[in-house]
C-alpha cells in the first residue's frame, strides 16, 4: 500500500458516521419497462428553446441517436418529494481518493462552460450506492442554469427549494461503455446558490473563469451555422478559446459539501441520447456562489450566433418518475426541506 492509498483510507475513515448502517440500497430502475441504453458518440445539434419545434427539448426524439430513449422509463431530470424518499444512513461516503491536482481544458462548448480532458480522469470516485468498492473516473464537470426570469434555476427540483444553478460532475465506471452501459455513469449534482450555504475554493477558482471563455470559438453544430477555424469541443491544443485549469478534486467533494448527505437514483443523460446509463447523485447542502459568477454564466455564448445562455437557459423540462424509488442517504435528525 502506498502513501496515496493509506491517505485515502484515512479519508474514508475521518467520514464515516459512528454507528451508521454499513450500507444504503442500490438505486433500481422503474419496473414499467426497459432500460434504454444509447451511448453518446458525439455532440449532436440541439436547442433548450421549447418553442423550436425542429430540435428544441420536445423535438428531441428527431436528433440523432436520441429516439431511442425519448420516451424512456427512467429519464431524467426529476422533481423530489422529499415527503416520499426512502431514508437510510450509510457508512460509506461519497469520496475522491487524494491524487493532487489534476488539469482539463475549461472551454465553452456551446451549451455549458465545461471542464474536460487533460489528465482529470485520474481522479477516481468512490462509495457510490451499489457499487461502492468501485472506482468511477472522473470525465467532466458542467453547469445549467435556468432562463432568465424564471424561478426554476436548476436541472432537478428538491421539494421547495429554489437555487440558482445546478454543477454536474461526471464519471464513468471504469471497466464500462459509459453511457453505452447500464449504470455506466455516475452524476454527482451539486446545486449553486447566491443566497445559501458555503462557498468552495474548488468551484469558485473554476467559476471566476467563466469571463475568460464566454465567446463560442468551436465548430458549427447545426446546418447553417458560420464555420470556425477551430474543431468544436475538445481540440486538445488549448488555442480554440479553451484555457488549462487545475482542480483538486477531494476539495471539490469534501466533507464540508457531503455533511447533510445526499439523494440518490437511477435515471438518464439530460442531454441527447438521453442514455439510460446514470447513476445520479443529488447533494442536499447547497454550494455558494457570487452574483457576479451566476451573472457570468448567464451572458456566456452558446453555438447559436447572438443567442446567450440565459435567453432560453439549459435546462430539461422535469420527467416523470415512473415509479421509481429516490434515496436519501441522510444521518441524523435533519428535517428534509
Amino acid at each position: 500500500m502506498g502513501m496515496m492509498d493509506i491517505a485515502c483510507v484515512v479519508f474514508a475513515v475521518s467520514v464515516a458516521i459512528p454507528g451508521a448502517l454499513c450500507g444504503v440500497p442500490h438505486a433500481q430502475p422503474s419496473d414499467d419497462g426497459n432500460v434504454c441504453i444509447q451511448k453518446q458518440e458525439d455532440e449532436f445539434c440541439f436547442s433548450y428553446d421549447r418553442n423550436n419545434e425542429e430540435f428544441g427539448p420536445f423535438s428531441w426524439f428527431k436528433v440523432r441517436d436520441t429516439r431511442k430513449c425519448f420516451h424512456g422509463v427512467n429519464q431524467s431530470p426529476i422533481y423530489v418529494d422529499t415527503d416520499k424518499v426512502r431514508r437510510s444512513c450509510g457508512r460509506t461516503k461519497l469520496r475522491y481518493c487524494p491524487v493532487g491536482q489534476v488539469t482539463g481544458l475549461f472551454e465553452n462548448d456551446g451549451y455549458h462552460p465545461k471542464l474536460a480532458g487533460g489528465d482529470i480522469g485520474k481522479a477516481k470516485l468512490n462509495g457510490v450506492p451499489g457499487f461502492e468498492n468501485v472506482d468511477f473516473e472522473l470525465n467532466s464537470i458542467h453547469v445549467h442554469i435556468g432562463k432568465e426570469g424564471k424561478r426554476r434555476g436548476t436541472e432537478h427540483v428538491i421539494g421547495r427549494k429554489s437555487y440558482d444553478a445546478e454543477m454536474h460532475i461526471v464519471h464513468v465506471r471504469e471497466g464500462s461503455q459509459g453511457s453505452g452501459e447500464k449504470a455506466g455513469l455516475a452524476v454527482i449534482a451539486i446545486f449553486l446558490s447566491t443566497t445559501e450555504g458555503e462557498h468552495n475554493c474548488e468551484v469558485d477558482a473554476m467559476l471566476n473563469k467563466v469571463h475568460r471563455i464566454q465567446e463560442y470559438t468551436g465548430g458549427p453544430l447545426c446546418e447553417g451555422e458560420p464555420d470556425s477555424g477551430c474543431a468544436h469541443h475538445a481540440s486538445g491544443d488549448w488555442e480554440c478559446g479553451g484555457i488549462r485549469h487545475a482542480i483538486r478534486p477531494e476539495l471539490l467533494l469534501s466533507s464540508q459539501v457531503t455533511s447533510c448527505g445526499y439523494y440518490y437514483y437511477y435515471g438518464s443523460l439530460t442531454t441527447p441520447t438521453l442514455s439510460e446509463s446514470v447513476l445520479w447523485q443529488l447533494i442536499k447542502k447547497p454550494i455558494r456562489i457570487s452574483r457576479a459568477q451566476l451573472k457570468a454564466i448567464k451572458n456566456t455564448h452558446t453555438h447559436f450566433p447572438g443567442v446567450l445562455m440565459k435567453e432560453f437557459g439549459n435546462l430539461r423540462p422535469l420527467q416523470n418518475l415512473n415509479g421509481r424509488t429516490i434515496y436519501a442517504n441522510i444521518c441524523g435528525d435533519e428535517i428534509d426541506d
